[in-house]
């Protein structure tokens, strides 16, 4: 059950979520190198995620706006689904919050840097497996 109480004050601070994922979320261009198909495939979960966190906030707002205009608690599989969304929504902006991190420390391009260097050991190495050997 959540109380009228409780989602009054969730109508005031889911709106504050959905409006920092939104405001956010034209940083993302910049995460992902968008040339291979790995990098396009992950921008488009991205997308495809932001899109279903964003709805969730909107729908939970909603919700909670609802409960308190009309002065009633949320009950049953209606509280459980406004939790979930509320949750998913503050999930999504931990995810941004994690990913503008890694993006303004360097610390992502370090690790992306890591990961193609190693890919390209691992190339070379089966390379020479196969009696290949690059000069």
């Amino acid at each position: 059950m959540v109380s009228v109480e409780a989602a009054s004050l969730l109508a005031q601070v889911l709106p504050v979520g959905v409006f920092v994922l939104i405001l956010e979320s034209r940083r993302a261009l910049g995460f992902y190198d968008t040339k291979g198909s790995a990098g396009v495939a992950v921008m488009a979960l991205y997308w495809f995620f932001f899109f279903i966190a964003a709805f969730s906030g909107l729908s939970a707002t909603k919700t909670a706006v609802t409960a308190v205009v009309n002065h009633s608690a949320l009950r049953g599989a209606e509280a459980e689904v406004f939790l979930f969304s509320s949750n998913l929504l503050w999930v999504a902006v931990a995810v941004f919050a994690a990913l503008i991190a890694l993006s303004e420390s360097g610390l992502g391009k370090v690790l992306y840097d890591a990961g193609g260097r190693s890919r390209e050991r691992r190339d070379a190495r089966r390379a020479a497996r196969r009696g290949r050997h690059e000069r």
